[in-house]
């Protein structure tokens, strides 16, 4: 979804193909569905980046490193900026990483270059080499000229009326004139680095919204090198799901925020007011520890506050800070529980559970949690004779799959390490695969795409940790059996996983210094690799507990 606010503050959403336009004029209690600018299909496929300018004309990436001004009539016409058009006429494979309509004359763009070459040596063996440029500019959105162009990457930028605010990648905060991008003097102000960090101007100052809260760096902290407060605590607000990621942080004129987050499910609007008159929830307080700060734990905070119960939930995740050791958090807790003023709810990895459980600590969940919706075999290794005193927080399935022919031929751990063993070094492959793009003059992203099927490599993962997740999940009833530990059957998975690693070189970090093995990518949770063949598809949820390995 593409989200924006207009200059009278309306809320204007547009889905990923802008062909169907939702407007809401009172901060998103009513909203009217229209047809969107590309009803008419003058642009084909999802759109990866849009912006939307004063007037309400859309500037969209054209997905080949150029730039489209569409009109809301659905008037389609190319938008020239001379140092991004240099770029893609030189033949350079170009893409846009941001755009962003600064005022009714100024837009910041980022976009990447990306240059193969490759040269013979003495042996006739190629060297390519892959160089990467990346320009971050202020541009006038009349002419399409560059104002000026940042030296670094903004993280997020947020504009009040004529000054421009630049947040790094280590959360340091730059104030620049709107006019020509020329820095203003202040003191060096840092709010720490946040992958999913948003920026917007609000009523006092600059708001942060971050994975766990909303910051507020007010105009006189920022010009005294002060730092930023809290404005909203996230353990409890949707935003602070590991599960979505923030898309868009808005203050409307009324005080209220806007954020806009989006997940594998979809995208969501939520609006935040300040209300004054709001008093403690009356169901209390709910306090949930764990060793390290677990993004399961604040998925199910944020799930279960979504549904309106009144009941406050506070997480402590003891090392989450630093300043600590897993030894020191553990005794604090011990003497917390024995003092009967411990928290409701503990997440036990890291900690001595069965001593817990065996000292009387932990309450007999036996009743009072209902498992008739979780598996059985998941909940059987936790009834005990004198009841069941924890429970897993998640689980953690990795599943092969692939062609079902070539799945036949992989039944067991040892016709998939022979297939292994017949097929071709991702080495050899992904060099292959180099030296076809160069012969075809291609310029494709997905990896391996111009080779035969018949010249893949069996497998493709990434680090030998994936391949070790995938056979111990599917060979540990074989291994750890009601008998004890079978010795042979596990060292046949250590030297399966040893002559994998050795084929892929694992070891080596082949699978991570060459990132782009992984050319397919669903979600922040799932992963896969080559088409065709067997393919490695890791579906994770949550954290298993270490009882599980």
């Amino acid at each position: 979804m593409h989200s924006f606010l207009d200059e009278n503050g309306a809320r204007i959403c547009y889905n990923q193909n802008l062909t169907r336009q939702f407007t809401s004029e009172d901060g998103g209690d009513n909203w009217t569905e229209t047809s969107g600018p590309n009803a008419g299909g003058v642009l084909s496929g999802r759109v990866r980046n849009c912006e939307r300018l004063a007037g309400g004309d859309l500037l969209v990436d054209n997905r080949t490193g150029g730039l489209i001004r569409l009109s809301p009539d659905g008037t389609a016409q190319p938008f020239a900026v001379s140092k991004l058009d240099e770029a893609v006429a030189s033949g350079e494979e170009t893409w846009i990483i941001e755009l962003s309509a600064l005022s009714e004359n100024r837009l910041f763009l980022a976009f990447g270059c990306e240059v193969t070459s490759s040269e013979s040596d003495s042996s006739e063996s190629h060297l390519y080499s892959i160089s990467f440029t990346s320009f971050y500019l202020l541009i006038d959105l009349e002419s399409g000229e560059t104002i000026t162009e940042f030296q670094t990457y903004p993280l997020s930028h947020a504009v009040n009326e004529d000054t421009l605010y630049l947040i790094d990648g280590n959360g340091g905060v730059t104030v620049h004139a709107l006019a020509d991008g020329k820095p203003h003097p202040v003191e060096n102000v840092s709010i720490g680095f946040d992958e999913s960090l948003q920026t917007a101007y609000g009523q006092n100052g600059l708001l942060f919204l971050t994975s766990k809260s909303i910051l507020e760096l007010s105009a006189e902290a920022l010009s005294a090198g002060g730092e930023a407060s809290v404005l909203v605590g996230g353990g409890s607000y949707a935003f602070a799901n590991p599960n979505t990621g923030a898309a868009a942080l808005h203050a409307l004129p009324s005080g209220a925020l806007v954020v806009l987050l989006e997940s594998e499910s979809g995208a969501k609007m939520y609006r935040y007011q300040w209300d004054e008159n709001a008093g403690p929830p009356a169901g209390g307080t709910l306090t949930i520890w764990s060793l390290e700060d677990m993004p399961i734990v604040r998925s199910a905070i944020a799930t279960l506050n979504n549904q309106g119960l009144d009941v406050a939930v506070e997480y402590e995740a003891a090392l989450a800070e630093g300043g600590i050791t897993a030894e020191d958090a553990i005794r604090t807790l011990n003497t917390r529980l024995l003092s009967g003023y411990g928290p409701d709810v503990l997440i036990l990895d890291g900690c001595p559970a069965e001593s817990y459980a065996a000292r009387g600590l932990l309450q007999n969940l036996d009743g009072l949690v209902d498992t008739g919706g979780m598996f059985p075999s998941i909940v059987a290794p936790f009834a005990t004779e004198t009841g069941m005193f924890m429970l897993p927080a998640g689980v953690k399935i990795p599943v092969l799959m692939g062609d079902p022919a070539m799945l036949e031929k992989a039944a067991t751990l040892q016709q998939l390490l022979q297939m292994v063993q017949d097929g071709l070094p991702l080495r050899d492959v992904y060099m292959e695969w180099l030296l076809q793009l160069e012969q075809d003059g291609q310029k494709d992203n997905e990896i391996f795409s111009a080779l035969p099927e018949e010249e893949l490599p069996v497998l493709s993962p990434e680090t030998l940790r994936e391949v070790y997740d995938l056979l111990w999940n599917s060979s540990a009833e074989s291994i750890v059996t009601t008998d004890g530990l079978d010795t042979a059957a596990l060292r046949v998975l250590l030297q399966t996983l040893a002559a994998i690693s050795e084929k892929y070189e694992l070891n080596d970090g082949f699978g991570v210094d060459f990132n782009s093995l992984e050319f397919s990518t669903t979600g922040r949770s799932v992963q896969s690799t080559l088409k065709g063949m067997p393919m490695a598809y890791f579906m994770i949820y949550g954290r298993r507990l270490r009882r599980l390995y």
